[in-house]
C-alpha cells in the first residue's frame, strides 16, 4: 500500500499522546483518512474506507473498539498484525 496524496494541503497530520502512529485528517471536513506508523526497518498503514467516495458496497458494521490499556510495545505488535505493510 502506498499513500498517494493529491493535495497535501487538504490533509491534516496528527500523532496521539503514545505518539506511535501519524493519522490523516481531511483539512476541509475532519474526515479521518487514515494512519501510517513505522516499526524499524518497515512501515504499516490502515485507510479509512468509509472515507473514499464512492464507499465501497457491502462494508461490515462498524464496531467500537477501545484501546486504552494497551501500551506502546501491544499497541505495535496489534498494529503490525492488522495494517498493511506500506511504503
Amino acid at each position: 500500500m502506498e499513500f498517494l496524496i493529491h493535495e497535501p494541503a487538504l490533509i491534516s497530520r496528527y500523532r496521539f499522546g503514545l505518539r506511535t502512529a501519524e493519522f490523516m485528517v481531511c483539512a476541509r471536513c475532519g474526515a479521518y483518512v487514515g494512519a501510517r506508523m513505522e516499526a524499524g526497518q518497515s512501515a504499516y498503514g490502515i485507510i479509512n474506507v468509509r472515507a473514499l467516495s464512492p464507499m465501497p458496497v457491502g462494508l461490515a458494521d462498524p464496531v467500537r473498539m477501545n484501546y486504552e490499556g494497551e501500551d506502546v510495545g501491544a499497541r505495535g505488535r496489534r498494529r503490525e498484525s492488522r495494517w498493511t505493510p506500506c511504503r
